[in-house]
């Protein structure tokens, strides 16, 4: 016969049983629990999803905003020169199947050097979850999205935003193809690697879930 919660609690209270005492066994068998449930509480599990495909698309000059950049090496993100960019990074979680409220979502984004030696900006975080194709984006055809947080990059240093009610209520709509927007607010810029041109995981913008299954 097993116990409803749990069969290795009655194999315990069964080994309490011929071991000890009955004027201690009411203590034993609770610490005996206390230890297994503190053991079997939680389980957790981190997974890591890199950007799928990246781009930016300029918003100022007219003459570009039909132009699309998803070949270049680098993501622009801000004001520099006549351009004003927004960066659109895009994320498949078609591989992911299980999402709760109680599932972390953190984006990272690597560390970068910020233009006119800038030692910080603040940069809004946007999330679309219409599809794109990366050699065809353009201003002109960027899907809508919404902003949903706010960050302040510091120079040379990964910067982590947490966005899990957004992408908790993404994936509850059935969205598993979602995208990041960046831009700067009141000036400056800075440039990420693309996914390309990125020589290792830390320098590719990714997002990392976590999740504690309580039992």
């Amino acid at each position: 016969m097993r116990c409803e919660l749990c069969g290795n609690k009655l194999l315990v209270k069964m080994k309490l049983n011929m071991e000890y005492p009955t004027m201690i066994k009411a203590k034993l068998f609770a610490l005996a629990l206390t230890s297994l449930t503190l053991s079997t509480a939680a389980s957790a599990f981190t997974q890591t999803v890199h950007v799928s495909k990246d781009t930016h698309v300029d918003t100022f000059l007219c003459c570009v905003q039909d132009s699309n950049f998803g070949a270049q090496e680098v993501v622009s993100v801000g004001q520099f020169n006549h351009y004003r960019t927004q960066a659109w990074l895009g994320f498949d979680f078609s591989n992911i199947n299980a999402f709760s409220k109680r599932t972390s979502s953190v984006l990272v984004l690597p560390a970068v050097t910020l233009g006119d030696n800038a030692t910080e900006v603040k940069v809004s975080v946007g999330l679309a979850t219409q599809d794109w194709q990366e050699l065809d984006l353009t201003f002109n055809n960027k899907p809508e999205f919404t902003n949903i947080a706010q960050v302040t990059i510091k120079t040379n240093e990964p910067t982590s935003v947490d966005i899990s009610d957004s992408l908790y209520e993404s994936f509850a709509a059935g969205d598993k193809n979602l995208t990041i927007v960046l831009q700067t607010e009141g000036g400056g810029h800075f440039f990420l690697p693309s996914k390309e041109s990125a020589t290792s995981d830390r320098e590719r913008p990714t997002i990392v879930l976590n999740e504690i299954i309580h039992f």
